[in-house]
Parts: C-alpha cells; sequence; structure tokens
C-alpha cells in the first residue's frame, strides 16, 4: 500500500503506524512516499513474491511405474492408468494456479495420486496444504495407512496431520474446575457423574485428548462440562498450557506441511478467515495455500449445515441450566461464581464485593428463572400451534414440519405464536444478557487477588454470555421472517418418552456465494475429488451448487476416471422389471419376496439399503424370522449405533444388515464380508424436505427445471455411493440388485443407469432376476 505525504514529512503519523500494523499483520507492505514520487519512507517492507518451485510431473510419474519404488513397496500392487492420469491432472493443476473437478471411480487410487503432488509441493514451497474429507473413515485410512506408507517409501522426510476441531479436546482446567466443584454436578442422564469419573481417569493416561481416544461415548451434557472452547480458554495463563491437549495438537499442525481436516472444520475456519479478512495468520486452522477436497460430493452439505441457524427448546433449556439447575439450584455458572466471591469476601469485604453477590443471588438468579419460566410457555405455544396448523395429532417419534411461506407467514401459527414466540425469547435473552454483563463488568473492578480466585468461573460466565448474545441474534433473524436468502422451518418430534424436540430453523438456499469468494477466488488451486460427482457424465450440478459456474475452462478443469474393474466379470448387476411401484402397499411383501431367495443364496453377507425407517422396518420385520431359521444373522439399522452394526456384521458368517441413508456412503467391507448388494428404492430425497422445496421454488422462479436440475442429480449421486459399497476391488465379486422398477419405466431411469460404472446390467422379470442370483451365486461359491 503506497500512501502520500503532499507536504513533504515522510515521517508516519500515528494512524500511518496503526494502519500499517493492520495491514502488516496481513502481509502487506507499507510505504509513504512525496508527491514528487522521488522519497519513500518504508514502514513495513513489502514481501518478495517467492519463486514458485513447479512440479517435476515425470520424476512424480515414476513414483507410480511399474517398476517405481512405490511398486516395490507394495505386495499386492496394481498399476493403474487412471492414477498416474488423476496425478498427472492434479500437479498440473498446482503448477498452473487452477481449480480441478475430477471424478476418480472407486479403486482408481485417488489418494496416492493427490498425495504425492501435494506431499511434494508443501515441501518445494513451503506452502501448506489442506486435505479435507467427509468421513472419519477416509481420514483414518489417510493418517494411519497411505501418509505413513508414502513416509517411509518416498525418500524425503515431511509431516502430515489429523486436525480435529476444538471441542474434541478435554480441557484440564475445566475438568480440574468440574471434579473440584461437585456442588456444581446436576446431571439429568443416569451416569453421567459415572462418565466424568471415567473421564478424569482417562486424562491421567491419555496422551491425546481427544474424544475419539475414549473409549466410550460421553453424553452430551457430560461433555461440555470439559470440553475445550475459545470462549473459555485462559490461553498462556492457564496453568495446564503447557500440557494443553488443544494447544499440543496445533502446535504439531504449525509445524505441518499436510493438514488433514473434515470440511466442517474447513467451512469455520474459511468464515473466520472471511469475516476478518485474515488470510495469512492462524485461524481454526494454521494458514495454508492449496486445497484439496476428498468426498467432494458432500461439501454443500457441509457448508449448509455450517450456515444453517437454528434454536431449539433442548439447547435453550440447556443453556440455562448451565447458568443456573432447574434441579438443583446450587449448580451451575451463576452460584459457582458466588462461591468464590464467598471465598474472596472472607478477607476482601466491601460494598463492591457485596453488591456482586447480591447481584449473583438476586437480579441475575430471578430473571434466569423468569426467563425459564417464559421460554417453556412459548415453546409449548408453538408447540400446540403447529400440532393445530397440521390438522392432526402426531403419533410418538413422527415429525411435523412447517416451512414459513407467504400463506404460512398469513396464518394464526405464524401470528400468534412463531413470530411473538420468538420476539419474547429474544427480549428474555437479551435482558438477561444485559443484567450479566454489568455483573460481569463489575468484576472487573475487583482486586488482583481477588481476580485471581474468580477467574474460571468468570471466565465460564462470559462465554455463557457470549452464548446468550448468540441466541437472542438467531431469534431475532428468525422473528423478522421470509427472506429471500434463507429457508425458514419449524419441526416438532414428538418423543416416545421424555420431552419432545421442537426445532425452529433457517438455512442459506445457496452456499454458492460463499464458497465462491471464500475458497474459489481465494486459493491460486482447490481440487475436488470422489467417486460420485457427475450425472450422466456431466458435471453441471456440482458446479452450479458450489459456485463453479462460469469460470471457464482456463480456470477450471474438468475429469472424469471409470473405476478400473470388470463389472461384467465381477459382478451380476440386475435391475427389477415387474416389482410394483416403491410407494404402494404390496411393495413391502414383493420386496421380501425377492430379498428372501436373494440373501440364501449368498448365504447372507448382505447389505439391503432402504431409503425410509419404516419400510426396513416393514420388510426387516416380514424376513428376519426365516432368516434366523436358514442359520443367517439379521441386523437392523436402529438396533445399536453405526460403528457396533458393522462391527457386528464383519463378525458374523452370515449377516444381513437392513440399513437406510447413513450406510448408502462412507462404508467399505472388503473381499468375501459383503458379496449382495440389495438397493430397495431410488434414492430421492423427500419432496416435501423445507430446504429441498424452497430450493425447488427457487430455481423454478429462475426459469429453471427442480426436478432436472436439483432433485434428480442428488438422487443420481447418492445412487451412485449405494452401488459403490460392493465392488471395492478387483478380486471382489459379488451381486447388486436394483428393485426399483422406476429404472426401466420411468424416462429419467435412463439417467440413473448411464451414471453406473458399468453398462452390464440386466433388466429381469422377479422370477429370472431370483433364477440370476442363484445361478451367480452357484458359479462362484468355492
Amino acid at each position: 500500500v503506497i500512501h502520500n505525504h503532499p507536504g513533504g514529512d515522510l515521517e508516519p503519523s500515528g494512524a500511518d503506524i496503526g494502519i500499517a500494523s493492520t495491514l502488516g499483520a496481513m502481509g502487506v507492505g507499507f510505504f509513504i512516499i512525496d508527491s514528487a514520487c522521488e522519497r519513500a519512507y518504508v514502514v513495513v517492507r513489502a514481501f518478495a513474491i517467492p519463486e514458485v518451485q513447479p512440479l517435476d510431473i515425470s520424476d512424480l510419474e515414476r513414483r507410480l511405474a511399474p517398476d517405481g519404488e512405490l511398486a516395490r513397496a507394495l505386495e499386492d500392487y496394481e498399476h493403474r492408468p487412471t492414477q498416474l492420469q488423476m496425478l498427472q491432472a492434479v500437479a498440473g493443476v498446482f503448477n498452473d494456479n487452477r481449480l480441478a473437478v475430477i471424478e476418480a471411480g472407486t479403486g482408481t487410487g485417488k489418494s496416492l495420486a493427490y498425495l504425492l503432488p501435494a506431499i511434494r509441493w508443501a515441501r518445494s514451497n513451503h506452502q501448506r496444504v489442506v486435505i479435507s474429507t467427509s468421513t472419519i473413515n477416509l481420514q483414518e485410512q489417510l493418517i494411519h495407512k497411505d501418509l505413513p506408507f508414502l513416509r517411509g517409501h518416498m525418500g524425503e522426510e515431511f509431516h502430515a496431520v489429523l486436525v480435529k476441531g476444538r471441542t474434541n479436546y478435554l480441557c484440564r482446567r475445566k475438568l480440574e474446575a468440574v471434579m473440584r466443584d461437585r456442588k456444581g454436578w446436576d446431571f439429568t442422564e443416569p451416569g453421567s457423574a459415572e462418565q466424568l469419573e471415567e473421564i478424569a481417569a482417562w486424562a491421567e493416561r491419555t496422551e491425546d485428548g481427544s474424544l475419539s481416544d475414549l473409549s466410550f461415548q460421553p453424553s452430551r451434557e457430560v461433555w461440555e462440562r470439559v470440553e475445550s472452547h475459545s470462549d473459555t480458554t485462559l490461553r498462556v495463563r492457564c496453568p495446564h498450557h503447557d500440557k494443553c491437549f488443544f494447544y499440543r495438537a496445533r502446535r504439531r499442525a504449525a509445524r505441518a506441511d499436510l493438514l488433514v481436516v473434515n470440511h466442517s472444520l474447513l467451512m469455520s475456519d474459511l468464515s473466520i478467515r472471511q469475516a476478518s479478512n485474515n488470510w495469512g495468520a492462524p485461524a481454526a486452522l494454521p494458514p495454508y495455500h492449496r486445497v484439496i477436497l476428498d468426498e467432494a460430493h458432500n461439501v454443500e452439505a457441509a457448508a449448509t449445515s455450517h450456515f444453517t441457524r437454528q434454536v431449539t427448546r433442548g439447547g435453550v433449556m440447556r443453556q440455562l441450566g448451565r447458568l443456573i439447575a432447574s434441579r438443583r439450584r446450587q449448580a451451575g455458572l451463576i452460584p459457582a461464581m458466588w462461591r468464590a466471591l464467598c471465598d474472596a469476601m472472607v478477607s476482601h469485604t466491601g460494598p463492591l464485593m457485596q453488591r456482586l453477590a447480591d447481584d449473583l443471588e438476586g437480579p441475575l438468579r430471578e430473571m434466569r428463572f423468569a426467563l425459564g419460566e417464559e421460554a417453556g410457555r412459548v415453546f409449548d405455544v408453538i408447540e400446540d400451534a403447529l400440532v393445530e396448523h397440521s390438522g392432526r395429532e402426531p403419533r410418538p417419534g413422527e415429525e411435523i414440519t412447517v416451512r414459513l411461506t407467504e400463506d404460512a407467514e398469513a396464518s394464526r401459527l405464524w401470528r400468534d405464536a412463531l413470530r411473538p414466540g420468538l420476539e419474547a425469547l429474544a427480549r428474555g435473552f437479551e435482558s438477561l444478557l444485559e443484567r450479566l454483563r454489568a455483573t460481569l463488568r463489575s468484576c472487573e473492578e475487583v482486586d488482583d487477588e481477588t481476580a485471581k480466585g474468580i477467574e474460571a468461573p468468570l471466565i465460564e460466565l462470559r462465554a455463557a454470555a457470549n452464548q446468550l448474545a448468540e441466541t437472542a441474534s438467531i431469534c431475532r433473524f428468525l422473528a423478522r421472517g421470509r427472506t429471500r436468502s434463507h429457508c425458514h422451518w419449524f419441526s416438532l418430534r414428538t418423543a416416545r418418552q421424555g420431552p419432545n424436540s421442537l426445532a425452529l430453523a433457517a438455512a442459506p438456499l445457496s452456499v454458492a456465494e460463499a464458497l465462491r469468494t471464500a475458497l474459489f477466488e481465494r486459493f491460486p488451486s482447490v481440487v475436488m475429488t470422489s467417486a460420485t460427482l457427475s450425472v450422466a457424465g456431466r458435471f453441471d450440478h456440482l458446479e452450479r451448487e458450489l459456485g463453479l459456474e462460469g469460470l471457464g475452462e482456463h480456470r477450471l478443469a474438468e475429469m472424469a476416471l471409470p473405476a478400473p474393474f470388470d463389472y461384467e466379470r465381477q459382478a451380476l448387476v440386475a435391475v427389477s422389471s415387474d416389482l410394483p411401484d416403491p410407494g404402494s402397499p404390496e411393495s413391502p411383501d414383493a420386496l421380501a419376496r425377492v430379498i428372501l431367495p436373494a440373501v440364501l443364496a449368498s448365504r447372507g453377507r448382505a447389505f439391503v439399503l432402504f431409503t425410509s425407517y419404516r419400510m426396513l422396518q416393514a420388510v426387516a420385520d416380514r424376513l428376519s424370522p426365516s432368516l434366523a431359521a436358514a442359520g443367517l444373522r439379521p441386523l437392523r439399522q436402529g438396533e445399536t449405533n453405526r460403528l457396533e452394526l458393522l462391527r457386528r456384521f464383519r463378525a458374523d458368517p452370515a449377516p444381513v444388515l437392513f440399513a437406510t441413508a447413513s450406510f448408502w456412503e462412507g462404508v467399505d467391507v472388503r473381499g468375501d464380508g459383503l458379496v449382495n448388494l440389495i438397493l430397495t428404492r431410488l434414492p430421492f430425497q423427500v419432496p416435501t424436505d423445507p430446504l429441498l422445496e424452497a430450493r425447488a421454488e427457487a430455481l423454478a422462479m429462475e426459469g429453471g427445471d427442480p426436478f432436472t436440475q436439483l432433485q434428480l442429480p442428488r438422487a443420481v449421486i447418492k445412487f451412485k455411493q449405494g452401488f459403490g459399497r460392493l465392488i471395492r476391488h478387483r478380486s471382489d465379486r459379488g451381486c447388486v440388485l436394483l428393485l426399483d422398477s422406476r429404472l426401466v419405466r420411468r424416462g429419467y431411469g435412463r439417467t440413473f443407469l448411464r451414471s453406473l460404472p458399468t453398462a452390464a446390467v440386466r433388466v429381469l422379470g422377479e422370477r429370472e432376476l431370483v433364477e440370476a442370483v442363484g445361478e451367480f451365486f452357484g458359479q462362484i461359491s468355492p
């Protein structure tokens, strides 16, 4: 930045120094010059643009050659031309400062194809590279398998670190405070006190200090008491700073060449940088220069989730309970602060201390409980209004969802319940926040010795104040009603036991502009890859959702690489032509008629994937007795958590898993453990999903076709993900049954079939399909 001093005196003023300091922290130089442009005063020297060392693509290619060092190090190494093509593309994108969308079919070996260029670039140019994924499985594969392998055989040293969000880490100071102040325990869930004791014992032996290292999943209310959080950190003033799990992890990240993160953490980091215009200093992550998005088909969903704003009944009550517990009224942050002040007043009495103690035991306590009662009343009114608006009494476990449309905004639901309720909540939170901040300001007036005694509860109360401010802001935003940029909706799920779940939410209709400005226009190179990015060979849908439209070939490269499998030899892929429509009453019985002989023929080892839990239950109820009688083990989603279900599936010799959405992707069962994959229905989103509905309307208003441009592409991507659960290696063999006859009866079925990695799809009637499955498994049986 060049600043002119017309008078000729080039000495910087105080304002000049302030601006130069801000710019310097961003890596920007600041010069002061005279009007003749003959003299200059250098306040902050401009950084020289470093000379970039382009990647030697031929050298990287030799690494993957059939006679290269990596081939010699791998026992079952397979030379894959598509892997080489992807490596060349990624390296070229890095060299040319471009963006790339690369669909690499399952089995391509895409991880090594992007890791080799990323490592070499980071080391040669001292530019950190971020690799962002959607699933923990892929993160663990990269950190525990692929990167250690390359570190041992690349011939050069590099550092790669898995970076987790801050709240994944235990805070030693908060744990110590919680264990010391047992009067503050007011857990609502059984076993919570025992969980806290186990966490305290684990804290003494863990090196990692993150949730993934804990042998059990603690309840939310327990972990919230002890998690690390940016609002409650004492930083270098913390007595545990040198041993802090979070800062230890961040120090490792600061030394790393590669950062492996998830999409959610990346979105948080980009939001912080965009808001602060900070691109060269640490934010949620250390600064970085290039980005690789693996599992890129989930980036839009991660961004949407990050920008969604919501208030829930449970969240509000937990927030207020954190201040003062509803049951044990001596538990919570306000009573903890009161006790700390009482201890300090033993030796330091005076008007200020007495006023603080009176505030904590008087107005703050009264306002907290008054707001709790008001919030309960507001939520009760909203629940009743949602039920009345829907015109039906929901069954236990059923959900009512209402989108804020023009009609809904004109109804009694909005006029008499939602808007006044949200405004009342906002006022209540703002009043409590004002009173709490006044008390916090008074706390800053205490003497140094007292300040030390109340430091821990004080910082927790400041964090609580920030949360109150955020909740008030969201309530105000929601109370303003419909906006062109957001979809607003309100949902009530009735509980089988305990309180109902009520959520009031708003999500952006599009994240394309946010991603474009914060990611694609900021970083020289971004590589987006997945096995499922295209629809019938085109990337239009992805590019529209992510903000890549209109960039042109000079900036954006596209590539679709097929899977290296011989599906015609390795798999039977069959489509049912005559099963009844998936929505018909006959569908459960018809599906059961086909599924039973199919899984008997494969001796279990089958995934049966549904799009609704209700249909899953209906079919599983029909089949489970017969499967058990035949010596197969039926498993169904909902019996236990996802990881435990997978463990049971892998451990059993003849399992049949009935599952829904979360098993359509991110699940890997290798070899003979899974030989039969049955997709019962095309995975279209529920058309009444409020956000999908709002996006469809917005697209239609722009002249687009919601079905072909939104609903169909999303279903195709999910369908391809489900299909990819079976054949994952050249030695895999198995059967994929597609039991939705719309694939052959509807015109859009061709789009699904053209998007599959094989054209060898047999269209069969029910009887022929069952016979073909029996014949196939008869041929491959040992």
